[in-house]
């Protein structure tokens, strides 16, 4: 099924599981993202290995000396240990880090904002870009799209008007 929304689909189909989405979906929805929800509409589809470039990643920082000896892994496979995982887990220490850094990069969240920021002339907030966030299947909370907000608002997409509100700059408030 699509959705239409300012003229342009929104396709539900899978989008590819890499290690860089898991840490995407769980810091954008506030630290977990289930096994379904990164499945998509394919139940069948495996999550196996795909976190081992997370583990890469770490291994290289510790090696680097980027991070301190004995930092675990910041994102947990959450389920019993054995058989399919239920879903991924950021420590919730480790959360706001997270989602400063994984939020601050080009993704597909920002890309569609930007869109749907552009074409408008609304006033908008957390809320409003969690909501049309939605509306492409990219679940994001309200602290993930305050930051995605803010991010933007470095870019000049928009300003921030009132503390949590903003508008594109050649647009006027009434």
């Amino acid at each position: 099924m699509a959705i239409r929304l300012h003229g342009r689909e929104a396709s539900s189909a899978a989008r590819r599981i890499t290690a860089a989405r898991i840490l995407e979906e769980a810091v954008a929805r506030g630290g977990t993202v289930s096994a379904d929800d990164l499945r998509g509409e394919d139940p069948t589809t495996s999550l196996k290995g795909h976190a081992a470039g997370l583990t890469r990643t770490l291994t290289r920082a510790l090696q680097e000396g980027w991070l301190p000896e004995g930092i675990e892994s910041p994102v947990q496979g959450i389920g019993p240990g054995y058989g399919k995982v239920q879903g991924y887990r950021v420590h919730a220490d480790l959360l706001p880090l997270f989602r400063a850094a994984v939020l601050s990069q080009p993704s597909e969240r920002r890309t569609r904002l930007s869109t749907e920021i552009t074409d408008s002339n609304v006033t908008w907030d957390a809320a409003l870009a969690s909501k049309t966030l939605g509306v492409y299947k990219l679940t994001t909370d309200l602290d993930a799209a305050s930051i995605l907000l803010q991010r933007l608002a470095e870019t000049g997409l928009i300003t921030e008007t009132t503390p949590g509100n903003y508008h594109r700059p050649n647009i006027r408030k009434n």
